[in-house]
């Protein structure tokens, strides 16, 4: 606990924040909890697919278990025997702990297995598909070829009476099967050829799809009942416009464990984007409480006695000046600044401040591109020199 807070960062994130430079000994920012703050790179891991089988090169942080307890843990068994008989060993172990069971247990060709059931029952109705279609079409061409040689019964016989070869009339037959299977051909290779694109998006490493939210709903399936995991998918809903949903599925998740902190954490964040400021003083105030942070939940109440006395602004302009000294301190985030400088419409000292964002490496900037309340920058050379930095470059989020 009272050890430097330490980091392993795989090899596209450390790429991304330090293009130019060693990542080693360097330091992140994650969120804007405390616990989060100037956490030092001590590793770098190679790119594998973690979260999404289609995608190993996502940007990763991997936190020690023993600084960052989860809620929830997974154990991993390494045997040459056989796995049925080592999964009653080790849950006989783990329940003699007292306090402690295994929720299930699955092999790792199980868990492989699990992942790829959606694209293996694709592929499978892909190929029934396509022999009934090949079927279908062979049924049809045969059915075609006969009632043409039974139209031209008298016309075969009359040429068979002239001194017509066998085989020149079987020529005659096939020929215009022939031609039916090249013109088949000759529509069906570019047709072929134009559907890769759709044919690929069925392939790993070759689609591309919405990365963040297809990371979290794998890793939902890998543990469907972890909160964290749903707090962090309700969030993702959040940054795509998806407000109302986000907001329903984290106050579940409230009622169901009080004490759970980020539920607090991301609602107070949704009320202060969206400017629902009463909310995100609750959120803010009862974050606080759990943290047992008596300084933050005197400065909250302060900031709501300032909203209901003297307004928004008012409000934006003192969050504004403790975000800066924080940030001068070293507690704080560029970024947050920025977000509130956006909020003021002073979009000028918010670029300043994401430049500054940039600069430090904070983890934040990842999500830049989508991230909704810097979308009135999108039009400016200065941000959309700073996605490319980044390597975030498209269409900004509306």
């Amino acid at each position: 606990q009272h050890h430097p807070r330490l980091v392993i960062v795989n090899s596209s994130l450390a790429e991304r924040l330090f293009p130019n430079s060693d990542a080693i000994g360097m330091t992140v920012r994650f969120s804007f909890m405390p616990d989060y703050q100037n956490i030092e790179i001590v590793g770098i891991a190679r790119n594998v697919p973690i979260f999404n089988l289609r995608d190993a090169a996502s940007p990763i942080l991997f936190l020690s278990y023993l600084q960052y307890p989860p809620q929830w843990g997974n154990l991993i068994e390494s045997t040459k025997e056989s796995p049925e008989a080592l999964e009653k060993t080790v849950g006989h172990e783990i329940e003699s702990l007292g306090h402690e069971y295994a929720l299930s247990t699955k092999t790792i060709p199980q868990v492989i297995s699990q992942e790829l059931m959606e694209e293996r029952v694709t592929a499978m109705l892909s190929g029934f598909f396509a022999s009934l279609a090949l079927l279908l079409a062979s049924i049809g061409l045969y059915g075609l070829m006969s009632y043409t040689v039974t139209r031209r019964t008298r016309e075969i016989g009359i040429r068979i009476a002239v001194g017509a070869q066998r085989q020149n009339v079987l020529w005659l037959v096939l020929q215009e099967t022939l031609t039916l299977a090249l013109l088949g051909i000759a529509i069906g290779i570019p047709a072929a050829l134009a559907a890769t694109r759709l044919i690929a998006t069925m392939l790993f490493g070759l689609g591309r799809m919405p990365e963040a939210l297809v990371e979290i709903e794998q890793a939902r399936k890998l543990d469907p009942t972890s909160p964290a995991i749903a707090a962090d998918r309700a969030a993702i809903f959040a940054g795509s416009g998806r407000t109302a949903e986000a907001i329903s599925q984290l106050q579940a998740l409230e009622a169901a464990d009080p004490k759970f902190k980020s539920p607090h954490v991301y609602l107070a964040q949704i009320y202060l984007q969206n400017r629902h400021y009463e909310k995100y003083f609750v959120e803010a105030g009862e974050l606080a409480a759990l943290s047992h942070d008596q300084k933050a939940m005197e400065s909250i109440a302060e900031l709501q006695k300032l909203f209901q006395k003297s307004g928004e602004k008012a409000l934006l302009e003192t969050m504004l000046q403790e975000q800066i000294q924080e940030f001068q301190d070293g507690r704080g985030d560029a970024f947050v600044v920025a977000g509130t400088y956006m909020a003021l419409g002073r979009n000028r000292e918010a670029q300043d401040y994401l430049e500054k964002s940039y600069q430090r490496h904070e983890y934040q900037l990842i999500n830049l591109r989508t991230a909704r309340q810097f979308s009135p920058l999108q039009n400016d050379p200065a941000f959309q020199d700073l996605l490319r930095r980044l390597k975030l470059s498209g269409n900004q989020a509306s």
